[in-house]
């Protein structure tokens, strides 16, 4: 039997991908926690954009976030 995962398939699809822009971070001098706090601030920015009523908004910020999040985690697997 087969095993398939859909998160193995879309980690191996976007590797060749996103290490450029991973390498890329490392290389400014942005670490895992910058993008963290990155991250925090890009949560509560996405709070407010739903609360005054822009929730299309507000979910673009959490995608765009959540990619830096994947960036973050190549960084870090791919010292």
């Amino acid at each position: 039997m087969i095993k398939w995962s859909f998160s193995e398939w879309c980690r191996t699809w976007s590797k060749p991908l996103l290490l450029p822009a991973a390498r890329f971070l490392g290389g400014i001098g942005l670490s895992p926690n910058m993008v963290t706090i990155i991250g925090l601030f890009a949560y509560a920015a996405s709070g407010l954009v739903l609360g005054i009523g822009y929730p299309l908004a507000a979910g673009l910020i959490l995608a765009a976030e959540r990619g830096l999040e994947r960036l973050k985690g190549m960084r870090v697997e791919y010292r």
